[in-house]
């Protein structure tokens, strides 16, 4: 830990911190960057790359606000942000109805007057934020930086975070269609988690923040291959406006060509004895970081309850692999000892599913 800060470094490798979003599971991220802040470890990062809900939070991350991750338990847990009733209502004489996810809620609302977010500090952040969208025009995923203003990075939040027909229709942004970068449980588009695109940006190495348990992701070959296959088909089906179609397309022949999906992909990082040489790491070092139960509920979850848990559990888990890296060499640890038999827990578990190499256990 030589104490160096981004665009400083003396060494040839740039460390990512990938942030997976999910819904409101995005909780749980938010509890993993919140102990990532009082850990002091901001500056060991390169670069973040957040889609949807986590591209959210590391707006907070990166603005120092420890306390943003409470907006889930304390302000969008409402039928104001989430109310499935309007998957069956229709338009009246006042108006459009909203959409499942009111997005404009959280970000124009919620995260300018009720919890607001240090804008400026985001923009001026040595720390870079990319955000991850789907583009339905290069039917690719896009990285969105160097915000020009509150309201360019304001839109590509929205852009990240609009899933197809739940948060409304595709976001017209920098010259194009654009949603959300893709979340499990709800809608995949393109990069549920956005690895791939901070490989693609340079990064040698990545820690990867999950919100969902490996026991939701770890599959074998063939079932993962044909759930994900039932997954596209039923999406074209059921939820298939006419200018998502060309998206369910590519999505399906991208899976026929990498035999497993991304989710799967990322699990490889923990169970292949040389995951860098496999072609999606493209050589990089990537370690996903995974959570236990607590945050098995649904990305539409509004128990406050529930998402305080998420909270917590995504903390816990960071801290314990903390305290298997650093020990006593990292001084804010003993601040958290408070919640360290928790932390032990994780770590025991994070051992017994072989998540944790077998060096730091």
């Amino acid at each position: 830990m030589e104490g160096s800060r981004p665009g400083t470094r003396r060494d040839p490798f740039k460390l990512g911190l990938v942030v997976e979003g999910g819904g409101m599971r995005g909780c749980v991220s938010g509890g993993m960057l919140q102990a990532l802040t009082d850990l002091g470890l901001q500056g060991a990062f390169d670069a973040v790359y957040g889609s949807s809900a986590g591209a959210i939070n590391s707006t907070f991350f990166l603005a120092g606000q420890r306390t943003g991750v409470q907006i889930y338990h304390d302000h969008i847990a409402c039928p104001e942000f989430i109310d499935l009733r309007r998957l069956w209502s229709r338009p009246s004489g006042d108006g459009p109805v909203k959409p499942v996810l009111d997005l404009s809620f959280l970000i124009d609302h919620v995260m300018h007057s009720v919890h607001p977010l240090d804008w400026d500090a985001v923009l001026a952040s040595p720390l870079p934020l990319k955000v991850v969208a789907s583009s339905l025009d290069t039917l690719d995923s896009v990285l969105l930086d160097d915000f020009a203003c509150k309201d360019d990075l304001s839109e590509c939040l929205k852009a990240s975070a609009t899933v197809p027909e739940i948060a409304g229709g595709p976001r017209l942004h920098r010259g194009q269609r654009l949603v959300d970068a893709g979340k499990r449980g709800i809608l995949t588009v393109f990069q549920p988690v956005p690895f791939r695109s901070a490989i693609a940006d340079g990064c040698t190495h990545l820690l990867v923040l999950c919100t969902r348990p490996t026991h939701l992701t770890r599959r074998s070959r063939v079932n993962a291959t044909l759930a994900d296959a039932v997954e596209v088909a039923i999406k074209r089906a059921v939820l298939s406006p006419d200018y998502m179609r060309p998206a369910w397309k590519a999505e399906l022949e991208q899976l026929a060509r990498d035999g497993l999906a991304q989710d799967d992909q990322l699990l490889q990082a923990l169970t292949h004895p040389a995951p860098y040489e496999l072609p999606w790491f493209a050589g990089a070092h990537v370690y996903p970081l995974y959570p236990g139960s607590a945050s098995n509920f649904s990305p539409l979850c509004t128990d406050p309850t529930t998402l305080k848990a998420g909270v917590a559990e995504g903390r816990a888990n960071v801290i314990a692999l903390a305290r298997a890296l650093f020990g006593a060499e990292l001084p804010a640890l003993r601040s958290l000892d408070g919640e360290g038999e928790r932390a032990v827990l994780c770590k025991r578990q994070l051992e017994a599913e072989s998540l944790l190499p077998a060096e730091l256990g």
